[in-house]
């Protein structure tokens, strides 16, 4: 899997504190479109990708608003769909 997952996983590394290239909320990037832009994504969609959220329960609501403008189904184990919520961190 490692092999394949290099040409489809693409890695987007943000910073809200530390000073680093890519500085702000990863939800920003998202709604403003600058995220795609700087991968060179022209068309995110529920055909052609998913996503895993891991994070806040803030940033997991806003995530799960983001995605479900953009087309996006929240999935489980017992019903796959095109991004899923770890909630195993969230008090």
């Amino acid at each position: 899997m490692g092999e394949e997952a290099q040409y489809k996983l693409l890695y987007y590394p943000t910073t809200t504190r530390e000073t680093s290239a890519k500085m702000g909320r990863i939800t920003t990037a998202l709604e403003d479109g600058s995220l795609f832009k700087n991968l060179n994504i022209t068309d995110f969609n529920a055909t052609n990708d998913r996503a895993m959220v891991c994070g806040s329960m803030g940033l997991n609501t806003d995530m799960k608003r983001i995605l479900e403008n953009y087309g996006l189904r929240e999935g489980a184990n017992s019903d796959p769909g095109d991004y899923v919520i770890e909630k195993a961190f969230v008090d």
